[in-house]
């Protein structure tokens, strides 16, 4: 007497099992043809990390693309930052396949020269630039669907001027 107890609950569930949620156009639109049709248009970001090793005295760094990779996606609305006053910097754009720069730049603060904070004999807070021989850095950008290449430009804050620039293929 007691099996016969669940019986009811076997064949409520072995309907239920047979039952199937009714594909709404929404779902039916997004198959794997409109997939591949979606992705190319929708936003994307770019991740680039970059290695860049010091060269000597008065020679711009050497600089290279260690790994690009890009997924769906929209960068936050961020004001554009600006390097400190009087140190150098380096700026990362996308070029189309003309050479022709995209969008804007990104600003990043010289890897190979960090201004840290100490205190001295005074037991005051002092500013000084360290040298490292050599750092990697990451920088995510928009992609737009034209961008062939990344071009990274070393920049010197005491005269504004580009010391060196660099360009690499964008990896897929």
């Amino acid at each position: 007497m007691r099996c016969l107890h669940f019986i009811p609950y076997v064949l409520l569930f072995s309907t239920l099992a047979g039952c199937q949620r009714p594909v709404s156009s929404a779902t039916a639109a997004s198959g794997p043809a409109a997939t591949l049709e979606s992705t190319a248009e929708k936003p994307a970001v770019v991740f680039l990390t970059f290695r860049v090793v010091a060269a000597g005295a008065g020679q711009p760094a050497r600089i290279t693309l260690l790994r690009s990779q890009a997924a769906p996606g929209r960068l936050k609305a961020a004001p554009a930052p600006t390097p400190a006053t009087g140190t150098d910097y380096l700026a990362v754009r996308l070029l189309d396949a003309a050479g022709q720069p995209l969008g804007t730049a990104a600003v990043v603060e010289h890897p190979l020269r960090k201004s840290v904070e100490y205190t001295d004999e005074k037991q005051q807070l002092s500013r000084r630039v360290v040298s490292l021989p050599e750092a990697e850095f990451f920088v995510r950008l928009s992609l737009p669907a034209q961008a062939t290449q990344v071009r990274v430009e070393e920049v010197a804050a005491a005269t504004a001027t580009v010391i060196a620039s660099t360009s690499f293929p964008l990896q897929p």
